[in-house]
């Protein structure tokens, strides 16, 4: 009798998650057409800027690749290292965030720099644990050595369907955008 008592009220208990769960299904379609819009992290690379577009947010990185090289001296083996620079050039996303290393410099009514309180700090470093302070695309300039986060809209990592001999596709915009630039050093400062 009560192993009945038991299995009956465990039916219960799925009977009424699966129809809150169905409820929480229709909530969750708007969110699932922005979820299309947004951007995945595809990796991240190191490099040195090399040209900054600001109307359009496009910016060239120079990326340093070292690799070593067989040398032989008769019986002797060594390695040497080559570097190769190689251009990027990478298209900003809409919502892309900048992160520069130190805070802007903020002056008194007098014109003398001031020391910013905790607080103030807080709010320039911006919400989430980001690494440096908040900052605008106007603030990468050429020669800054920068880490740029890459993404890729959900669709794009799709794989395509193959064209049909004869048939015209147009070829979606598959390259990576830039999410986020923080800036890792400065020379100008």
């Amino acid at each position: 009798m009560r192993f009945l008592l038991g299995c009956a009220a465990l039916a219960v208990g799925f009977a009424l998650a699966a129809s809150t769960h169905g409820a929480d299904d229709n909530k969750k379609k708007p969110e699932a057409t922005n979820a299309k819009d947004k951007l995945i992290n595809v990796g991240r690379l190191v490099g040195k800027v090399a040209t900054v577009e600001g109307a359009t947010k496009n910016l060239t990185v120079q990326i340093s690749l070292n690799y070593p090289v067989v040398v032989r001296a008769g019986r002797r083996i060594s390695y040497s290292i080559q570097t190769i620079n190689q251009n990027v050039d990478l298209q900003a996303a809409d919502d892309i965030k900048v992160r520069i290393p130190k805070p802007p410099p903020a002056f008194d009514d007098k014109g003398r720099p001031k020391k910013y309180s905790e607080k103030e700090l807080r709010e320039l470093k911006g919400p989430g644990n980001l690494p440096g302070y908040t900052g605008d695309f106007e603030n990468v300039r050429p020669g800054q050595v920068v880490q740029v986060y890459l993404g890729k809209k959900k669709e794009a990592l799709k794989p395509q369907p193959k064209k049909k001999k004869g048939e015209d596709q147009e070829a979606p915009d598959n390259k990576p955008q830039a999410t986020m630039i923080v800036i890792l050093l400065d020379p100008q400062t």
